[in-house]
């Protein structure tokens, strides 16, 4: 019996061993800030009941405290939204400030933080993914950072990741030989999971999504013993299992279905039958859940004053986040009906295409006399998982990570098809000839393209589709593909090409993942270095896009600087640095102040009337400046906006819309005037709405406007 964990035990190891070794190249996922900082609040609280540090820094990592928005541009990391915006009075050089803290105070973690303490989160935290990949983070960070040393601050809240998932490559290798008592299908299984380029790479800074396709094949390889032996201690592992991946991530519940299902088709034989004592299996339900459900209580101290209520909160949170109106990915893939294709496209594209052919092979050589129905039930796990994102008004984001935890699944069933494949061949070859044979080209095959795309795995595509560069070709990829992870390459660039006391622009709530313990002491950054066509040198990091993203931070420098670096996978950029200074700036710009301009105050489209501004002819518009505004206009909301701005031509003298902004680049320019700020956007006409009584429009008049003295 022993025998048996050895090979599963190797890949598990050698995958462990792998993936700590190359963590330095490996950037963080862009929530990792705030789920470290939580995780350090959290953990500190249920360790010495204290909800503050008692360490005096107030160091925030993300160089925003809460209640403040990162940037007036874009903020995506939705679980910091806040009311006002940041600013800053001075040059942050945040890792200086940090290093003074741990001299006076002592070593503690980049992301302990006095802002973000348990007094914080306690009372505001809100319904969202729950804390298990926070607290064992932080437990992994405290011991093998802050006692051991034996790696960073950053890299130890990482090696948790890749220590669970090391456990999934055990288990899938584990489970594949249970079930087929071959040694060749447990190593394949083991190493087409290992070496899944989406899964090797977010194993690294991924997290959540890793973690919870280990608990996944860890449930449903504890379940299938339960099944089995019927013994007690398998039901202790099914919940332990089911506990971790909901307090990571609620998607295990479809497990709960998918289960269900696969008993129905073995209803009929004698195991089920035995096993399926209903008084039984009714008490062992209600105990492990209410076990569940006390684990997640008590690893989330802001429930405690509420739990049931906050528990339905984050069930709320989860079907109100999956149900939405529109898919947050490229255009083009909902039907006429309302079904969405992207999942499957990104199913078929973004499994290894040897694990496509292989896995088909199995599920045609489905044996009749099959007890266990497993084929079946693999293949109810893989279907359902991807097709309920295909559903009319399911929310779809984020690519294949939203259902990695079907990769287990597929290496398993890939191992079977292989294996089918195998017991084909004609010639009269050494079984164990044939075996090795094909595990070393199935090992080759696998690891070419994580050899190829590294520390870039999670952008494979296969050869169906052209790799990157035909996903690219035909529109399936987005912005939030790297996850974060590739800001750790754009930080060594700076690093070794940037002058001294370089600024960094902070535009985008995805700059989270730019960390700055990743950059030189002397790199500051910070939204307000910003300079617009001010051109002061600063340095613009920007992910790569397939929409138009409106907002002038974005469209700025795509339009008008050129790249100082890219950061491409087989010739397609995923990041672009931009440097706003004079020397990459495309053309000659001339900016021209002009008050020639009609203004007319329009009767009210909603609850307010609206202004419309008339010029000459088109002019490409950089900036709208107000007077007389009310000192507390800009009090408001930066993330949604408060007001629609609507460029227009005339095309058959009627006007003709060009382009809507409601979030919009504005700076206060004084206690009573503001400017709205824009990329040279040609226009004839311009209507403003305000939205509500904040808007600067509301009492604000509008003194000037600029544009460039030609069109560029």
């Amino acid at each position: 019996m022993v025998g048996k964990y050895i090979l599963p035990l190797i890949l598990g190891l050698l995958f462990l061993t792998i993936g700590i070794f190359t963590l330095p190249d490996y950037g963080i996922n862009w929530d990792s800030p705030l789920r470290m900082m939580r995780g350090q609040a959290y953990l500190n609280f249920l360790l010495t009941g204290q909800k503050t540090f008692k360490t005096s820094a107030k160091i925030p990592p993300v160089l925003i405290k809460p209640n403040e928005f990162v940037s007036q541009n874009l903020a995506n990391a939705i679980e910091v939204e806040g009311k006002t915006l940041f600013t800053s009075q001075e040059r942050p050089l945040t890792v200086v400030s940090y290093k003074e803290a741990v001299a006076k105070g002592g070593k503690f973690s980049f992301y302990q933080s006095n802002y973000w303490n348990a007094g914080y989160f306690i009372k505001e935290d809100g319904a969202g993914h729950l804390t298990f990949p926070d607290l064992g983070s932080t437990l992994f960070n405290k011991i093998f950072w802050g006692t051991l040393g034996w790696f960073g601050d950053l890299e130890s809240y990482q090696v948790s990741f890749v220590f669970i998932a090391s456990i999934g490559v055990f288990i899938t290798s584990l489970f594949a030989y249970e079930l087929t008592g071959s040694y060749f299908v447990s190593f394949c299984a083991g190493i087409f999971l290992a070496l899944f380029p989406v899964f090797f790479g977010d194993s690294h800074f991924n997290v959540k999504d890793p973690l919870v396709t280990t608990f996944s094949v860890g449930l449903v390889w504890s379940f299938w013993h339960f099944l089995l032996s019927r013994k007690i201690k398998w039901v202790i592992l099914f919940f332990i299992f089911l506990g971790l991946g909901m307090g990571t991530k609620w998607n295990m519940l479809e497990l709960i279905i998918i289960i269900p299902a696969w008993l129905f088709l073995i209803r009929k034989t004698d195991k089920f039958k035995s096993w399926f004592k209903i008084k039984r299996l009714f008490t062992i339900s209600i105990l492990g859940s209410l076990a569940v459900l006390l684990f997640l209580i008590i690893t989330w101290p802001y429930s405690w004053d509420n739990p049931i209520g906050k528990l339905f909160a984050v069930f709320s949170f989860y079907k109100n986040f999956a149900i939405q109106g529109s898919a947050i990915q490229p255009s083009g893939f909902i039907t006429v009906l309302g079904f969405n294709t992207y999942p499957i496209i990104l199913f078929l594209t973004q499994t290894p295409d040897i694990l496509l052919l292989l896995s088909f092979i199995a599920l045609v050589k489905i044996r009749k006399n099959n007890p266990w129905k497993i084929k079946q039930f693999l293949l109810f796990w893989i279907g359902i998982s991807v097709l309920k994102f295909t559903l009319p008004h399911a929310q779809f984001y984020a690519g294949y990570r939203q259902f990695m935890e079907i990769t287990p699944a597929i290496a398993i069933l890939g191992a079977l098809g292989l294996q089918t494949i195998v017991s084909l061949i004609p010639f009269k070859l050494n079984q164990q000839f044939k075996n090795l044979t094909f595990a070393g080209l199935i090992l080759i095959i696998m690891i070419a393209p994580i050899i190829h795309l590294h520390p870039n795995e999670n952008v494979y595509f296969n050869s169906l589709v052209g790799g990157i560069k035909g996903a690219d070709n035909r529109n399936l990829i987005d912005w939030t593909i790297t996850d974060g992870n590739i800001y750790k390459q754009a930080a060594e660039w700076m690093n070794s090409h940037s002058e001294k006391n370089s600024n960094i622009a902070f535009i985008s709530g995805s700059l989270f993942a730019l960390s700055p313990l990743y950059l030189r002491d002397d790199i500051s950054i910070s939204p307000d270095h910003f300079s617009r066509f001010d051109r002061e040198g600063e340095y613009i990091l920007v992910l790569s896009d397939k929409g138009n993203i409106n907002s002038f931070g974005f469209r700025y420098p795509k339009k008008f600087l050129n790249p100082v670096h890219t950061i491409s996978v087989d010739g397609v950029p995923l990041l672009r640095i931009f440097k706003n200074d004079v020397a990459d700036f495309k053309g000659k710009p001339n900016e021209i102040e002009t008050k020639d301009f009609s203004w007319k105050i329009r009767p009210s489209i909603g609850a307010f009337p609206y202004i419309e501004l008339f010029f000459d002819k088109e002019m490409p518009i950089t900036r709208i400046k107000l007077n007389n505004i009310d000192k507390n206009c800009n009090a408001t909301n930066w993330r949604i906006g408060n007001e629609a701005v609507a460029f227009y031509k005339f095309d058959n003298d009627k006007l003709v819309p060009e382009s809507i902004y409601t979030q919009i680049d504005r700076n206060k320019l004084g206690e009573k005037s503001m400017e709205y700020l824009f990329e040279g956007e040609e226009a004839q006409a311009i209507r403003i709405l305000p939205l509500d009584k904040s808007s600067c429009f509301i009492n604000g008049v509008v003194s000037s406007i600029s544009a460039l003295s030609s069109s560029q």
